[in-house]
């Protein structure tokens, strides 16, 4: 059977019962086969036999019409896909059509295609499982011309006067335009490029859509790193599900939802600690700009060719590429069908440039993006650009002057993401376990809803947890040793901290490919060593910070312990641990502390335990901070 053949025998009856089930609201017709729905359809536009054979045969060929668009669809985005994969895909939009109630997601007598697409992705891959990200791909692109064609055919066919409708049947040539018709309103909504007012050609458009749904494919999910090291499963996580909005404050202003500073300028600089949500933030924006879907307070940036970049992927290449490049990237499975100077016109008409992680450049490399950026800034006047880097980096001196003050001299407008609160958390709680409930068993989603009821109680009893799930990786991460660990970091926070600290100190750059930086190559238990005893001979004097001064001078002592690395000159050491490790910061110029005061205490534990100091531990643990963190009754 052909791809048409299975796309019209499968899955156009469903799409026509959905229409029929939005539109009337028939709910016996709801329990009958979906292969009647033409034919109840049909009987609404036809009093007689004849008219009713009219209204059959267009309904059919707009069907068609529909089939054909999404196998010329398939044929270019995923022809090299198996015929399995593809039939595997299609069954299981199928299945979710028929089983979503689409009278449920109606909102004051209006149905969002958007909303239907996100409503049968999700129970699509539910029906699924486990499958390959290509074949979740291919059925995420039919959920999205389905729930517009559903939305389409419902709301303008029916709003024909019946007599008109009758009467256009009874030519060919009628009948083709109001099928064109319909199937334009379709297209204008699917195809986000077609809005625009400029003129391009329908291959330019074409190409801009695919490249936008693979930009969608490739961003539009989180992966929790490092799930692996407490028996757990790395696993993908629907960002559109997921994602939770992070406070921020512009430099000198107030606190408010991330997404509601960016319409402040069109240059703007992202800074936030390890695990603070960055790159979560930069996809998110990404996704929405390919959707042309931002809040309303972003209009002017719709339209803009979302340009995205995980400056990681860049930092062994000498030289910058071209802006063009980095669209190439993300459009390189249907590079063949880009048209000739597609990407620098479409640039040249106004981006979107979305580079994160600043910071996991080499130093020479980020003073060279930094040139880069401003050169390419200056030659597309109608972009907008917005940089993503961990504070460290940014104000790191090189030839007496911070990136952060060439920023600033740029008028780069700088965006603090802060730490979350704690109904923050429990929204991103949520979320979390409900972005996870399609990707688990129906016996651990049982486990899920208990893991998560758990995860409250603990936040709301133990501050000391509910501080380090401030942070949307730290709290991503205790959701997930959570779950893994059927609910025991209530009684075992010791295994939590450790298990967070390896995380964050080393495994998310290990597994994020963060490497050739021009800093010591330090490994886990030499990053434990320092930062251990240098939390411990803060603890032993009761310091909660101290100048950065002191802190080198502690890593010199301590990297003698360390033969690989006694090599290295102290600053540099430092400089790796400040910018790495994800626990050391500077709240002001040249103090240092330690993120989160638990960290401190948990790490100066762990360093006095090794060296059998345990008289530190017994008097210590009298102080209301350190019983606090170890508290577990």
């Amino acid at each position: 059977m052909s791809l048409l053949e299975v796309l019209i025998t499968k899955l156009a009856p469903a799409l026509f019962k959905a229409v029929a089930k939005y539109k009337f609201g028939h709910d016996s017709f709801a329990t009958t086969s979906s292969s009647s729905a033409i034919d109840f359809l049909a009987k609404k536009y036809g009093t007689d036999l004849i008219e009713q054979t009219k209204s059959k045969h267009f309904l059919e060929d707009l069907l068609i019409g529909v089939c054909k668009h999404i196998e010329e669809k398939i044929t270019i985005e995923f022809s090299g896909l198996k015929e399995n994969n593809k039939n595997s895909a299609i069954e299981a939009i199928k299945q979710a059509i028929e089983n979503i109630d689409v009278t449920s997601l109606v909102v004051k007598g209006s149905l969002n295609p958007g909303l239907l697409s996100n409503e049968l992705r999700k129970e699509a891959r539910r029906i699924q499982g486990h499958v390959d990200s290509s074949t979740l791909a291919l059925g995420d692109l039919i959920a999205e011309i389905c729930s517009v064609r559903i939305v389409t055919i419902a709301e303008k066919l029916p709003n024909l006067e019946i007599r008109v409708f009758q009467e256009l049947l009874q030519r060919d040539d009628d009948n083709r335009r109001v099928l064109q018709k319909l199937l334009k309103h379709g297209e204008d909504i699917l195809n986000v490029a077609a809005s625009r007012t400029d003129s391009r050609s329908r291959e330019d458009t074409e190409f801009e859509t695919a490249y936008r749904r693979q930009l969608i494919h490739q961003l539009d999910q989180i992966e929790l790193l490092g799930l692996t090291l407490v028996g757990g499963r790395n696993k993908k996580y629907g960002l559109s599900t997921a994602y939770v909005q992070i406070p921020s404050t512009i430099s000198g202003g107030e606190t408010a939802a991330t997404s509601n500073q960016l319409q402040r300028a069109k240059k703007m600089l992202v800074r936030g600690d390890a695990g603070g949500g960055k790159t979560t933030f930069m996809q998110w924006l990404a996704v929405r700009s390919a959707r042309n879907d931002l809040p309303s307070n972003m209009r002017s940036w719709v339209g803009l060719i979302p340009v995205f970049a995980k400056l990681r992927d860049y930092s062994t290449i000498i030289e910058p590429p071209h802006p063009t490049k980095l669209i190439e990237s993300f459009a390189n499975s249907i590079l063949n069908a880009m048209p000739q100077n597609w990407a620098h016109e479409r640039m040249s008409t106004g981006a979107l440039f979305i580079l994160d992680g600043l910071d996991e450049l080499p130093t020479k490399q980020r003073i060279k993006w930094h040139e880069w950026i401003n050169r390419f800034a200056a030659q597309t006047p109608k972009s907008v650009w917005v940089i993503s880097s961990r504070p460290a980096a940014l104000e790191r001196l090189h030839e007496g002057r911070s990136l952060q003050e060439q920023f600033n001299a740029d008028r780069f407008l700088t965006l603090n993401l802060e730490s979350m609160s704690l109904h923050d958390c429990e929204q991103f709680i949520a979320h979390w376990h409900e972005a996870a409930r399609p990707e688990v068993s129906e016996d651990e989603r049982k486990l899920l809803s208990h893991s998560e009821e758990s995860l409250r109680k603990t936040l709301h009893e133990r501050p000391a947890v509910a501080q380090i799930a401030s942070s949307p990786l730290m709290c991503a991460m205790i959701c997930a040793i959570n779950f893994e660990h059927h609910q025991r970091i209530h009684s075992d926070r010791m295994g939590l901290y450790a298990a967070l600290l390896d995380i964050l100190m080393h495994h998310r750059d290990a597994e994020r490919g963060v490497e050739n930086l021009d800093l010591p190559p330090l490994n886990l238990d030499e990053k434990k060593t320092l930062l251990d005893g240098l939390a411990y001979w803060m603890l032993r004097n009761n310091y909660s910070d101290i100048d950065k001064s002191l802190a080198i001078e502690q890593i010199n002592v301590l990297k003698a312990r360390l033969s690989n690395i006694d090599k290295y000159a102290p600053e540099k050491i430092y400089d790796a641990l400040h910018e790495r490790s994800g626990v050391l910061r500077e709240p002001e110029h040249d103090k240092v502390d330690f993120k989160h005061r638990t960290f401190l205490e948990f790490m100066a534990s762990r360093c006095a335990i090794e060296t059998k100091d345990h008289g530190l531990l017994v008097g210590k643990a009298r102080e209301v901070g350190l019983t606090q963190t170890f508290k577990s009754n």
